[in-house]
């Protein structure tokens, strides 16, 4: 059957964007009001329409592809759909019951260079879906070419590359600790003492986020904040490299340098450097804020194959797929 040689696809009366005119236009009313523009990060029926037609809330830059598809061929392990993980209630749950009760839009598994597992809950396979967080890899891909290149020593503090920051505490960060969110500085995004720092507008992550630079929230105090505001801001809490802390202002500023030392914006490098060297089947994009700046901690797009084939990238299944190592 159909589970045995390829995808299992969203049934049509799941798919998130099998809505009316009526209801695209209404989320996209939802989301355009302030007041709900921060809930684009959180699971809801809105968000799950959103979150694979993200371009119609925020500008876009086109990562362009290149060259013939690269073939993923299917060796498909339905034994895939019984494997269990046990959940934070040491319940055991296995994918099919994911499938069946959580937010999921779809899941692939690649072994070996083959896909073993693909399937589509809510969304179709030329979808393109918002990574999120994942996307923070691709800066830090882009930082680690520049870096064998001897374009930028991870050693040096971040003004040094950044020099509207010099004079502040961002003299004392490395690049390698801000690379590897360790910085020892406040305004982190899950280690408040309460857990709102990406709701509350007087909290350094959220006005960070309300900034022209990135745009995701609403600048709700009127504050006028540029992004150098913001971070001249933040103070040392412990030294450097002594603990791990979940920050995407870490990620922003390796964005940044990435794009000052090459003198190019992000999603060019990314498409010359990857996206147009895999095979790819579609362009992807990025998520781009009012002024401009890629938002590579949260903003890239792409469809479920090609996602693979960016994780594919890291393996030794790469060179089959590129062509070169």
């Amino acid at each position: 059957g159909r589970e045995s040689q390829g995808p299992i696809l969203a049934s049509p009366e799941n798919l998130s964007s099998n809505r009316s005119l009526a209801e695209v236009l209404e989320v996209s009313t939802f989301f355009n009001d302030p007041a709900n523009k921060v809930k684009i990060q959180f699971p809801s029926d809105e968000t799950q329409f959103a979150w694979v037609n993200i371009s119609k809330y925020y500008p876009t830059a086109q990562v362009e592809r290149g060259g013939a598809v690269s073939e993923l061929p299917y060796a498909i392990d339905p034994s895939i759909s019984s494997i269990e993980y046990r959940n934070k209630k040491q319940e055991w749950v296995s994918v099919d019951e994911h499938f069946a009760t959580k937010p999921i839009d779809a899941m692939i598994v690649v072994k070996g260079g083959k896909i073993v597992y693909e399937r589509y809950r809510t969304m179709r396979p030329t979808d393109k879906h918002l990574w999120f967080s994942v996307s923070k890899i691709t800066g830090s891909t882009m930082l680690a070419f520049l870096e064998h290149e001897g374009k930028v020593d991870v050693s040096k503090p971040v003004s040094h590359y950044l020099i509207e920051l010099k004079g502040s505490v961002w003299d004392t960060v490395k690049v390698e600790e801000a690379l590897d969110m360790a910085n020892g500085l406040n305004g982190t995004e899950h280690d408040e003492e309460e857990q709102n720092s990406r709701t509350d507008p007087d909290q350094i992550w959220y006005r960070r986020g309300a900034t022209s630079a990135v745009g995701i929230v609403p600048d709700v105090c009127k504050r006028g904040e540029d992004w150098t505001d913001v971070l001249r801001s933040m103070e040392r809490k412990y030294p450097g490299h002594q603990i791990f802390e979940y920050n995407s202002i870490n990620t922003f500023v390796m964005n940044r340098i990435v794009e000052r030392v090459a003198d190019k914006p992000l999603y060019e490098l990314l498409s010359e450097r990857i996206w147009s060297k895999l095979g790819m089947e579609h362009d992807t994009f990025y998520m781009v804020s009012p002024s401009g700046n890629t938002l590579g901690f949260m903003g890239i797009n792409a469809t479920l194959r090609d996602t693979a084939r960016f994780g594919m990238a890291f393996t030794p299944s790469a060179e089959g797929l590129a062509g070169e190592k």
